[in-house]
C-alpha cells in the first residue's frame, strides 16, 4: 500500500505567515483568486485559492440589520447603490490552500492566452498520453481517498468492489453547508481508466451502476431529485484517474463548458452506439499558451 509523501505537518488556522509574491489569475464571472504566496516558517511557496462563497438564504437576516454597514455610491430618484459591508460571519470567504506548491500548481494556476485544440485519437496516442505519462503528476491523494486514509468525513458512498466500484465524495471545492451550490465527484477504483479516451462499451455496466448508485445517494441524503443535477466527465481531464463530476443545475461550476464537459448520459448512449467511439472520434478541448502539450501541437503542425 502506497504511504502519504507530502509534508502534512502545518495546520492552518489563519493565513498570518502567508507573504503575497503575486496574483496569479482572477476570474471575475466566477470571483476566484489565486494567489501565489511565500510561507513564512520555511520560506516555502503555497497558493492560496480565494472564492466568495454563494448566498445562504438561510442567513440572510444575518445582513438585514444594524451590524452591516453601508457606504452610498450613487443615488438617483428611487434608485440608490451603496458598498455593503456584513458581519464577518454572513461574508465568509471559501479558502484552498496549497503547500507546498511546484511549478506545476503554478502554471496551471496562471493565468494564460487560451487556445481550442481539436485532437483525434492518433492525437491522443502520439502526443497527448506520452505527455502526460512522462509527466507523471502526482495523484497520491486520490488513493488516499480510495484507500480509507483521508477525506473520510466527506465520504457520501463507498463502493468496494474492485472493478467497478467506487468511492462518492464531496468535492472540495464545496463546504455542505447549501445545495445550490453542490459538487461531489465519484472517483473510480480502477486505476486502468485513466480518462474518457479508455472507455469502451465494456464500461458501460460499470458507468450505469456508477450513475445511478450516486444518483441515488445524493437524493437521499441531499433530498435533490436527479434532474436538478448535471453529470458529467471533463476531457481533458485535471488528473489521470478516472472520475465523474455530480454539480448542481443551478451552479455555474468551472469547467461545464462544452469545451471540456460531457454528459454521463451521453457518454454512455455513444459507447451503445458504438463500442469504439471514443477511440474513433476527435474531441475539443482549451489549453493555456504556457502548456507543454500545446507547444507540442504547433510542433507537429497540429495547430
Amino acid at each position: 500500500m502506497d504511504t502519504i509523501n507530502h509534508d502534512d505537518s502545518h495546520e492552518f488556522d489563519n493565513l498570518k505567515n502567508f507573504k503575497l509574491k503575486r496574483v496569479l489569475c482572477e476570474h471575475i464571472s466566477s470571483k476566484v483568486l489565486f494567489l501565489l504566496c511565500t510561507f513564512d516558517e520555511d520560506d516555502s511557496e503555497a497558493i492560496v485559492i480565494l472564492e466568495k462563497q454563494p448566498f445562504n438564504k438561510e442567513k440572510v437576516n444575518e445582513i438585514l440589520n444594524e451590524k452591516t454597514n453601508l457606504t452610498k455610491v450613487f443615488h438617483n430618484d428611487i434608485y440608490r447603490t451603496f458598498q455593503a459591508f456584513p458581519p464577518s460571519d454572513a461574508n465568509a470567504l471559501s479558502c484552498t490552500i496549497i503547500h507546498p506548491a511546484n511549478q506545476k500548481h503554478i502554471l496551471k494556476y496562471s493565468s494564460w492566452k487560451p487556445f481550442l485544440i481539436r485532437e483525434t485519437y492518433e492525437d491522443y496516442k502520439a502526443l497527448t498520453l506520452p505527455f502526460f505519462e512522462q509527466q507523471k503528476l502526482d495523484i497520491q491523494w486520490v488513493y488516499n481517498i480510495l484507500e480509507g486514509r483521508a477525506e473520510q468525513d466527506r465520504v457520501v458512498l463507498n463502493d468496494d468492489a474492485e472493478e467497478d466500484g467506487f468511492v462518492l465524495v464531496a468535492d472540495m471545492k464545496w463546504d455542505q453547508s447549501q445545495l445550490e451550490n453542490l459538487y461531489l465527484v465519484a472517483i473510480s477504483r480502477s486505476r486502468d481508466i485513466k480518462s474518457l479516451r479508455d472507455l469502451t462499451g465494456a464500461h458501460i455496466p460499470m458507468l450505469k451502476k456508477l450513475e445511478e448508485k450516486c444518483k441515488s445517494a445524493i437524493e437521499e441524503r441531499y433530498q435533490v431529485s436527479a434532474s436538478q443535477f448535471r453529470v458529467f466527465v471533463h476531457y481533458l481531464p485535471s488528473y489521470f484517474h478516472f472520475h465523474v463530476h455530480f454539480t448542481h443545475i443551478q451552479y455555474e461550476a468551472p469547467g461545464i463548458g462544452c469545451d471540456r464537459a460531457h454528459l454521463l448520459a451521453d457518454i454512455i448512449d455513444n459507447l451503445t452506439l458504438d463500442c469504439d467511439y471514443y477511440q474513433k472520434r476527435s474531441l475539443s478541448y482549451v489549453l493555456k499558451e504556457n502548456h507543454g502539450l500545446l507547444t507540442l501541437f504547433k510542433e507537429k503542425g497540429r495547430l
